[in-house]
């Protein structure tokens, strides 16, 4: 009768149904030959949420007088001894955990029961743990408790039957005692048994043949090939081109609250060694991108610039016409998966060094091969295939190893699989290739492969190729019709063969990814003539990405609809409509919005370059995302390789949904809430965010213009949680810059200290110009700010004939006075003793001394001390004929040769007095000693002779004799070091009469203050006269700031008078001027009563 059924008949398929039959009709019969009695099973398959592995049924209590027992941790019967237990020691493949097997695993299972009253045909259902049913009105005769169950019942014929309830009641049957736990129900029936009660009870036998079947078992085996981590035999060399330029990157800042994570995920990385600290210079830094999910944390490479420089090897991936041979007989397959595949490959040290890494610890290095380098795919899939060379029944497909079964019948096909897996096992152990536990599907009836279905009944296409097109719902408004008119029709016209052509491995790959308002659509396209098609529905929450966000989830879609036919290729290019996508793929990780950055790293193992291409020449992609598919993700039947992929998908899709930008940021909550309110208030963020959700248009004029501002930044623009994000800094709504400005500047740091700062966290269109302006009006920085950058050295004109030009100044050493007056030409000095006098009368005598021994001199430069700024001095200048120049307060560089004559002077009488020497001797030493860089001594340039001195000296070298070209060795010593002096000096702008000006009272006190001023006039080249508080001042140019204030208003006017300027140092004054303190300040006479 079954034959009968069955349409379309071959001698093939009759033939395998009446060996079936036979095979059942003789295990009846053994069965029955056993004696045992009749009894009725159901069967229970617990359903699965997604991701999670088989559960089974909890396992009836076990109580009989032998001493074995049901074990709660291996789901197996033995003595009650750990050391016994075949799980003691093993680790959990379903929940990682230790000490049982995912077979008898509680973590987190919902069971969903199913009862069916047929004998199972395959022998993994009849070793499935199946439910035990029983009526209640049979329960409550035994009387006992019952419990609430929440176990679903699927009868035989489908219908869904719900217990009131279960309960245990004690089994017995011949010398077994066991304790089941029956699930209650109201209908009127016989108890139900399972077939492993049964068998248990000893009501049935079942022989079966032993294959290799669950997971667990093949873990118990090999459980070094699960664990560790493996490394596959020899180094790689990354080859790099020497052309390159290598690039440093810059450390990147972490956000506080992830330090601790991330140094504890370095430290895990280092004991496992897969990276190592690095303290030698390197000539390749990368970025690290950190990626935080839920519970854990990945660190990622950024090795963006790294890939332009790298050689790729080539690595021809096999083709569709060289595999199908081998699976001509295939009838059964599995699929396992390689652990941290990358990362068992390991890089030789030279390879090592080009894999430097920032991180807030300092530099390491990748001694693994990282994610993200350019080359590792093709690199991994060359290892692979060596690794698995010459096994029969063994194949590379993509990133999965496939292990499949051949043979006339299915018996024979699963012994082949066995054996086949058994080996590739064995050459896993002996290459230290380690396979993911939780990734292994054993005895699949089909996987997909390029395109294509390997089945057991051999190759057929791929439905979700063409089902994106042949499910496109039809068009039910006037602007669907308009957009695909005759759709039935082009269905029909793009699905036929000499549209959707064949997958070639040898011709270029095109994908065109695009996404509307709320589906996504993709074509793999070889010379412009697709190969696939595919589209899907936005989740709600993907609906409100935005445009840029929905475009680049496009690409990952794609990505990952046709990774069999784009996986390991050299180039694969990418056509969008949405222009900022170039851009971004162009730029590091970092500087991409977070979702963003998620979406890039899934596509970091793809080679994908992104064109920009109008929507109106993408018909095929632009269409799918509009008439999509209805569902997120199909609905039909899948085998468990396929929904394992669909769960990693999903995965990876909740990830990139559940991505919180605020994580990353040092921001409160109560912030966030705050820049929420005003980001729906404020217009002009209503209109960027509006923008934002539909997409950026390709001019800029097409903009309104309160948000042209941001055109610049466009590609880096998200919003998340209705607040708008540039990159990874919050976008500031009008009403709270001020606010942000001020809580940036609270610690009166500089500008671009706060700049840099700001960029951190916020952001708005000119938000840099707005800190430094606010900063440069700041009362409180003017007034502390540093002191200035030096200016190049300015030096006094050369001197022409010795004591032309002379320099004095006062020095103190103990509690005596002296007055130093040194000659420029010849460095010659003259010390004389003030004793506690420094009167202006007392230094002008010490003058008039000096000046009758060696001649008046034509200029003397002094300090602004009270002698020199004396109407005595003044007169003394004006009679005796000489031009007096004084520098500019607390700058005594500008009397640099006094200064350094005070210092040789101070060091020798210290010395003499040390020595208990006459300090004149060693004046006289010092006078006759030859100057370094020149041949004649300070004496010798002054007077054209040597003076005696108690060293013995020739009576021929004391003869006179003109020293010559004293000015050029001169200007060739002032050259020399004001090349070394000008080496990071910088000039400032010139002042103007009446500017607002910040000055330095008092520079030479630590606390010294910038105080507002204004600029009277310019008394020398860097010399001017500042005005502050009523008071004059002069000052050098360094002392001086510019500033924007506003001038404050006068609270005085008699302080506003105009006082002399002080003595300059390009003209002589003879009239008589107020009082100048050495500081500087004019002393003003009171004003008096005129009675």
């Amino acid at each position: 009768m079954r034959l009968l059924k069955q349409k379309n008949l071959t001698l093939q398929a009759a033939l395998e149904e009446c060996k079936a039959s036979e095979t059942t009709n003789k295990q009846l019969k053994a069965m029955q030959s056993n004696g045992a009695e009749t009894v009725h099973y159901a069967k229970t398959r617990p359903s699965r949420s997604q991701g999670q592995a088989k559960t089974k049924f909890k396992q009836p209590h076990r109580r009989t007088q032998m001493p074995e027992a049901n074990c709660g941790y291996c789901g197996k019967y033995h003595a009650k001894d750990k050391s016994k237990c075949p799980a003691f020691g093993k680790k959990c493949a379903k929940c990682d955990k230790p000490n049982h097997f995912a077979r008898v695993c509680k973590a987190g299972s919902k069971k969903i029961h199913m009862i069916q009253g047929n004998v199972a045909e395959e022998d993994e259902e009849v070793y499935t743990p199946l439910a035990i049913v029983i009526s209640e009105a049979d329960f409550k005769k035994y009387g006992q408790r019952t419990t609430p169950s929440r176990a679903r019942l699927k009868l035989y014929d489908g219908s869904i039957l719900k217990p009131v309830g279960q309960g245990v009641l004690k089994t017995i049957h011949q010398s077994k005692v066991i304790d089941l736990e029956f699930q209650i129900v109201k209908t009127r029936q016989s108890p139900l048994l399972s077939a492993e009660t049964c068998t248990m009870l000893g009501l049935i036998t079942l022989n079966t043949v032993n294959h290799v079947s669950t997971t667990e078992q093949i873990v118990e085996k090999y459980t070094d090939v699960f664990e560790g981590l493996g490394c596959l035999p020899g180094e790689y060399h990354i080859e790099i081109d020497k052309d390159v330029k290598p690039v440093q990157h810059l450390p990147r800042r972490v956000p506080v609250p992830l330090k601790a994570q991330l140094k504890a995920k370095i430290e895990e990385l280092e004991r496992k060694n897969v990276i190592a600290r690095v303290t030698k210079p390197t000539d390749w830094i990368s970025s690290m991108v950190v990626v935080k999910k839920p519970g854990k944390m990945r660190i990622c490479l950024d090795p963006k610039d790294l890939n332009m420089a790298l050689h790729r090897p080539k690595y021809q991936i096999p083709t569709l016409e060289e595999v199908l041979p081998r699976l001509a007989k295939a009838k059964v397959f599995s699929v396992l998966d390689a652990k941290d595949g990358f990362w068992q490959v390991k890089l030789d040290e030279e390879s090592s060094y080009l894999t430097t890494f920032w991180t807030p610890f300092g530099r390491f290095r990748w001694l693994r091969m990282p994610f993200g380098i350019s080359t590792a795919p093709e690199e991994y899939q060359r290892r692979q295939h060596e690794v698995l060379e010459g096994l029969q029944g063994v194949d590379v497909i993509a990133d999965d190893i496939l292990v499949f079964g051949c043979g006339d019948t299915d018996e024979e096909a699963d012994r082949d699989h066995d054996v086949n897996l058994s080996r590739l096992l064995e050459r896993a152990r002996e290459s230290n290739l380690k396979l993911n536990k939780r990734k292994m599907r054993l005895k699949l009836k089909q996987v997909p492969y390029m395109g294509q279905l390997l089945t057991a009944r051999g190759l057929r296409p791929d439905p979700e190729k063409v089902k994106a097109i042949v499910e496109m719902p039809t068009p039910d408004d006037v602007r669907a019709v308009q957009r695909l008119l005759a759709v039935e029709e082009i269905k029909k016209l793009v699905t036929a063969q000499p549209v959707l052509q064949y997958y070639d491995v040898e011709k270029e790959v095109t994908i065109q990814g695009d996404a509307s308002d709320k589906g996504l659509g993709a074509a793999l396209l070889q010379e412009g003539r697709p190969v696939a098609y595919a589209s899907r529905a936005l989740t709600p929450t993907e609906q409100n990405y935005a445009q840029i966000e929905k475009e680049c989830l496009a690409i990952v879609f794609a990505a990952q609809k046709f990774n069999q036919y784009i996986h390991g290729r050299e180039v694969v290019t990418v056509q969008s409509d949405h222009k900022p996508l170039e851009v971004i793929f162009k730029k590091p990780l970092l500087d991409a919005p977070k979702r963003l950055q998620r979406m890039l790293l899934r596509l970091q193992k793809y080679h994908l370059k992104v064109i920009y291409r109008k929507g109106t020449e993408m018909h095929i992609a632009d269409t799918l995302s509009r008439a999509y598919l209805t569902q997120t993700e199909s609905k039909t039947r899948r085998d468990e390789y396929e929904i394992l992929k669909i769960q990693e998908a999903k995965r990876e899709d909740r990830e990139i949904e559940e991505v919180k930008p605020a994580e990353y940021i040092r921001v409160s909550d109560m912030t966030l809430d705050r820049v929420r309110l005003h980001t729906q208030r404020d217009e002009v963020m209503q209109e960027l965010k509006k923008t934002i959700k539909k997409g950026w248009p390709d001019n800029k004029t097409q903009l309104k213009k309160e948000i042209r501002d941001y055109w610049t930044f466009r590609d880096e623009i998200s919003m998340h949680d209705d607040i708008i994000y540039k990159g990874q800094a919050i976008v500031i709504p009008a009403e709270l810059r001020e606010e942000m400005i001020q809580k940036t500047h609270a610690s009166h740091q500089g500008a671009e200290a706060c700049i840099r700062r700001a960029r951190e966290t916020i952001f708005w269109p000119g938000m840099s110009a707005q800190l430094r302006e606010r900063i440069g009006r700041c009362d409180v920085c003017k007034t502390y700010q540093p002191k200035q950058q030096r200016e190049p050295l300015m030096p006094h004109p050369t001197p022409t004939t010795p004591w032309s030009r002379v320099s004095m100044d006062l020095m103190t050493l103990g509690n005596q006075h002296y007055l130093v007056t040194v000659d420029n030409y010849s460095d010659y000095w003259e010390l004389d003793e003030l004793h506690q006098n420094t009167t202006a009368r007392n230094v002008i005598h010490k003058c008039k001394q000096n000046f009758s021994r060696h001649g008046i001199p034509m200029e003397v430069v002094t300090d602004n001390g009270p002698q020199f700024a004396s109407e005595e001095f003044k007169e003394f200048a004006k009679t005796w004929n000489f031009r007096h120049v004084t520098t500019s307060p607390y700058h005594s560089q500008s009397n640099g040769k006094a200064e350094s004559a005070v210092k040789i002077a101070k060091n020798l009488l210290k010395k003499a007095a040390a020595d208990g020497k006459d300090p004149w001797i060693s004046i006289l030493g010092w006078r006759n000693t030859p100057t370094q860089g020149q041949d004649s001594s300070p004496a010798q340039r002054l007077m054209s002779r040597r003076t005696r001195t108690p060293v013995p000296i020739m009576t021929k070298a004391l003869e006179p004799k003109v020293v010559q070209d004293v000015p050029h060795s001169i200007t060739e010593r002032k050259a020399r070091t004001k090349r070394r002096y000008d080496e990071g000096a910088r000039s400032l702008p010139p002042l103007q009469p009446g500017q607002q000006v910040r000055v330095e009272v008092a520079p030479n006190r630590k606390t010294a203050e910038w105080r507002s001023g204004t600029l009277v006039e310019r008394v020398s080249p860097r010399s001017y006269e500042v005005e502050v508080d009523g008071a004059k001042y002069r000052r050098n140019r360094k002392h001086i700031r510019e500033t924007t204030e506003e001038p404050k208003p006068s609270t005085d006017e008699e302080t506003t008078a105009p006082a002399t300027a002080e003595s300059t140092a390009d003209t002589t004054t003879t009239t008589p001027t107020p009082y100048v303190t050495r500081s500087g300040r004019t002393v003003k006479e009171p004003d008096r009563l005129n009675l």
